[in-house]
């Protein structure tokens, strides 16, 4: 069913060149296989694996894309809720390249008469209203975007503790800090 949901909701983004797109579908006995548009840059995170913050220019192009993605899917209420550098491909060779969101299994199609109820999300990047049982709104994915914005800009997660607990906990109860040695170089605006 996870798969035949992240189909859909791909379907859905066909005419975005801000989301990956699905080419093709293959089923046999024991499997359902997607391609998906090539992505030879790799995604985000092996960037930010191999030790290296982007400048705050190439960021600010990277959000605005990413900005472009949520404004699709959000124009067609749907939460994507799991943004975050694994979920950031790279078109071409970086820094220089396009970006395009990626992976929709965890999305859902917010309604106005439905209230969705769920913990989801990947911990570092998940909205505290998730985490306090809230109903999901398509603003978990704008909180998820800045946690990415503070990520790339300085290599580390704002609400990182020693193991997930930690980090949930530090996500509905910590005071985000801007560190100077890690904001050092980055501008006021940013």
């Amino acid at each position: 069913m996870e798969i035949l949901h992240e189909i859909a909701m791909l379907s859905v983004c066909t005419d975005s060149n801000k989301i990956v797109h699905l080419k093709d579908v293959f089923q046999n006995r024991h499997e359902i296989i997607l391609v998906l548009e090539c992505a030879p840059g790799g995604d985000f995170q092996s960037v930010l694996d191999d030790d290296v913050v982007p400048f705050e220019e190439d960021v600010q192009g990277y959000l605005r894309q990413i900005l472009e993605a949520l404004d699709f899917i959000h124009e067609r209420n749907i939460a994507h809720l799991d943004i975050k550098p694994q979920n950031i491909v790279l078109m071409g060779p970086y820094p220089n390249c396009e970006i395009k969101l990626r992976d929709l299994e965890l999305a859902r199609v917010i309604k106005e008469d439905e209230d969705i109820r769920e913990i989801i999300g990947t911990p570092d990047y998940v909205a505290p209203e998730i985490l306090n049982w809230d109903p999901i709104t398509l603003s978990a994915d704008i909180w998820s975007l800045g946690v990415l914005a503070y990520v790339l800009l300085t290599g580390f997660s704002p609400f990182g503790g020693d193991d997930d607990k930690e980090t949930l906990r530090n996500i509905t109860t910590a005071t985000l800090e801007f560190p100077l040695e890690l904001f050092e170089g980055v501008s006021d605006m940013a």
